[in-house]
């Protein structure tokens, strides 16, 4: 229970900066450019680009907006999609790490971990029940 407890507290972290990421036009076209290229890295400077901002401010503007950094989000946004790829059994965890733009699955394992508590078989072991 304390695992699904977590994933939802990460959803909901994601929701709470949802709003101002509709809001704000620079914000809304990085979440934009971040879901058309979901299956690779977006790095801060990309995103910073294409908010139209230099990288050190775009970080703190994000930060500011949000409440949360770029990269957090960037990550709480690829575990919360993995969560529907672990549904389905037909792929494999390195599949789902990779669908969700991670290219290693050593890293995917441990954001996953630090958000969910818990690693990605974990996980979808304990859909079974």
């Amino acid at each position: 229970m304390a695992k699904r407890n977590r994933a939802a507290a990460t959803i909901g972290a994601l929701k709470r900066s949802s709003p101002a990421l509709d809001a704000d036009e620079a914000l809304r076209s990085v979440r934009e450019h971040v879901e058309d290229n979901f299956e690779r890295q977006v790095p801060l400077a990309e995103a910073a680009d294409v908010a139209g901002f230099e990288r050190t401010y775009f970080s703190h503007y994000f930060h500011k907006k949000t409440g949360v950094t770029y990269v957090r989000w960037l990550n709480a946004l690829r575990i919360s999609r993995s969560i529907s790829f672990l549904r389905n059994r037909e792929m494999s965890i390195s599949e789902v790490a990779e669908q969700v733009g991670y290219r290693d699955l050593r890293t995917f394992e441990r954001n996953f971990k630090r958000f969910l508590g818990c690693t990605p078989s974990s996980f979808r072991r304990g859909l079974r029940s």
